[in-house]
């Protein structure tokens, strides 16, 4: 690939689709070669514009981007116009765009397609090590393609927005015919919809509503993404890398405007949602999805080869698994104060993950609850407003170092403070509006992998409204079955979450998980005075073989095939259960998922694919030892282990 033809493919894209339609019958796929003719740009190692926040003022109009983030909603199927015949009678394509330079009739040849359009937004609690450098590559991006900040789309005025042609080719008709199933899922009634298409009044097309419904609020640095494809089976939550051409035509919030009041009165719901699902392109970007890349959230081979440059996968095998857990575990018992069994216990956390689900609910949780954390200070009603501000809203000094540390170590991590000030302001569950049809976001709406950091030590004396009560009701059920249930106005939807949460309380949390690892803090040595510190003490560091070594665990925990227990050690497990069982007949089935699950982690994080006996005793060492910690009043899940002297 020349670098004329680069420079081709990233500047105008739109030019080299219609060039790939025109020789479309040479190709026998979908999409007309699109597709295959930009995998190849990508893997030529071709630099493409990132689109963020901080570069789409400066990424011309109709260019080739990439964009990466979570899917925070999807919205409802769209018709659209796929192909038209010009007035020279030869067929072009609208796909990937949402302007033609060519005017069309009312009486041209038309063929519709469908396509879904996504909301994207910014990776909620993603690590500053990621974030910090996919800026930097973005910015690096621009220069290496020679884009110019300055460049503009000085024929955009001159195009016509799709959606101002007349009716017979709207460009742009939503879907209102279609049924939103379980799984989220739409089952779209093309006919109707098609048949609305072409009863639209022709005149209406730019005719704007007298009285506009107000434009729905989106997260900052969200994009709108259609998806042209339905093979890429990316669901809610997922994180998404897509490259495909960016699109910002004011125009066509005005061209929506009326195809609004064509369709509905002012102020109706289907006004409200059509334009929700089309806002204005200033506020949300459009990208029309040619690549569309799952991420994998147990690796991050994929985001420090693309997002932060430093590693490849096949690199991760040469990482001294040993030197790594030993450097990890060191670094986690120095925030902690000394303490190498919580410590222990906090690494095993970062490396848990849900490995199956059924009926009865996920198989791998491991929620930790680490206790006899320093109280913060009740606030006195009588200090000032300021002094109130500071302490209602932030981690406590424990809360930020075990933020800090997690964040320099893992992909994403998220501070929970319980204050009831977070806890009843805002919903933390995201909820399906019943005017606009959009997902509004909670601060549990997250991906999968996705570290949980609950501070419970700043919870002050109070009371819980509804919201309050409603944000801990549904991080118990994140703790206790992984799994977060949606507002959909008049039902609820359950959605699967995978995200490891620790809980830090200064006795034991409110928060009841199943079978939740209670560890009581014994530190030897003072604490992690805050976030600052941490960061300060990796300074300078190489922290990517720790980072390798977690996401390498991890993705192993995910593999429940590659982990095997031999019948010997299992005859010597259930001889160990069932002697423990008639020690103290309180043990319960949690009692013992908790041990074996231990057992599970603690192999799988020394490299080893079986677990043995002698890892087996060391599990329920570590138990031993956490239960000599904890009152006797513990609950059964925290029963006494047989020793390791009787194991």
């Amino acid at each position: 690939m020349t670098v004329s033809n680069l420079k081709e493919d990233v500047q105008r894209p739109v030019k080299v689709i219609q060039t790939l339609h025109a020789t479309k019958f040479a190709n026998s796929s979908d999409d007309f070669g699109v597709g295959k003719h930009f995998q190849q740009l990508v893997a030529s190692g071709a630099t493409i514009p990132i689109l963020t926040s901080s570069t789409i003022d400066m990424i011309p109009n109709n260019s080739l981007v990439r964009v990466r983030g979570m899917v925070q909603d999807m919205l409802n199927p769209e018709i659209f116009c796929n192909e038209y015949r010009g007035a020279d009678g030869s067929w072009h394509t609208a796909r990937f765009q949402d302007e033609i330079e060519e005017q069309v009739t009312s009486e041209a040849e038309v063929r519709y397609g469908d396509r879904r359009p996504y909301i994207i937004i910014p990776v909620p609690g993603e690590s500053s090590w990621i974030s910090d450098a996919a800026y930097k590559e973005a910015e690096t991006s621009l220069a290496a393609t020679g884009t110019n900040p300055a460049a503009t789309t000085a024929n955009a005025a001159a195009k016509r927005p799709r959606e101002d042609v007349a009716d017979d080719i709207s460009m742009s008709m939503m879907v209102t015919d279609a049924t939103i199933e379980a799984d989220g899922e739409a089952i779209v009634d093309s006919a109707a919809s098609q048949e609305a298409a072409r009863h639209r009044p022709t005149e209406t097309a730019a005719a704007a509503p007298a009285a506009p419904s107000p434009a729905p609020s989106f997260s900052p640095g969200a994009c709108m993404v259609y998806l042209y494809s339905s093979d890429e089976n990316i669901k809610l939550n997922d994180i998404v890398e897509v490259v495909g051409i960016v699109s910002r035509a004011p125009e066509l919030a005005a061209a929506h405007l009326g195809a609004a009041a064509a369709f509905s009165e002012p102020g109706s719901l289907l006004d409200q949602e059509m334009l929700a699902a089309h806002p204005p392109t200033s506020q949300v970007p459009r990208i029309h999805a040619i690549l569309a890349n799952k991420e994998d959230p147990c690796n991050i081979s994929t985001i420090t080869t693309a997002a932060t440059n430093t590693t490849a996968p096949e690199e991760e095998e040469t990482v001294d698994m040993a030197a790594a857990r030993a450097r990890v575990l060191g670094f986690l018992s120095m925030v902690l104060g000394g303490d190498n069994l919580a410590a222990e216990y906090l690494l095993l956390q970062l490396v848990a993950s849900v490995h199956h689900r059924s009926n009865d609910g996920a198989v791998g949780i491991f929620p930790l609850n680490i206790t006899a954390c320093p109280a913060v200070p009740e606030v006195n009603n009588t200090t000032t407003d300021t002094v109130k501000t500071e302490n209602t809203t932030t981690m406590s000094p424990l809360g930020e170092a075990i933020t800090a540390a997690l964040d320099s170590l893992v992909p994403r991590c998220l501070p929970l403070p319980l204050t009831l000030e977070k806890l009843n302001t805002a919903s933390w569950v995201p909820r399906r509006g019943a005017e606009d049809s959009l997902m509004s976001s909670g601060a549990l709406q997250i991906a999968a992998g996705t570290q949980l950091v609950v501070d419970e030590t700043v919870l002050q004396s109070g009371q819980l409204n509804e919201i309050g009560l409603r944000n801990l009701a549904a991080l118990q059920g994140i703790m206790q079955q992984q799994k977060l249930a949606y507002d959909f106005q008049f039902f609820t939807m359950d959605q699967p979450t995978d995200a490891p949460v620790t809980v830090l309380s200064t006795a034991r949390t409110m928060l009841k998980g199943v079978g939740e690892v209670v560890v009581p803090l014994q530190p030897t040595a003072p604490l992690a005075i805050n976030g600052a510190a941490v960061t300060a003490a990796i300074a300078g560091g190489d922290v990517a073989p720790s980072r390798q070594f977690l996401a390498a665990v991890r993705a192993a925990v995910n593999k429940t095939g590659d982990f095997s227990i031999p019948e010997a050690v299992a005859a010597h497990v259930e001889r160990d259960l069932a002697g423990a069982k008639q020690k103290d007949p309180s043990l319960t089935p949690e009692s013992f998922h908790l041990w074996l699950n231990l057992a599970r982690l603690l192999a799988v994080s020394h490299g080893e694919k079986e677990l043995t006996p002698e890892r087996w005793v060391q599990a329920l060492d570590m138990e031993h030892r956490r239960q000599e910690r904890i009152p006797k009043t513990a609950s059964a899940a925290g029963a006494a282990a047989p020793t390791a002297a009787t194991a």
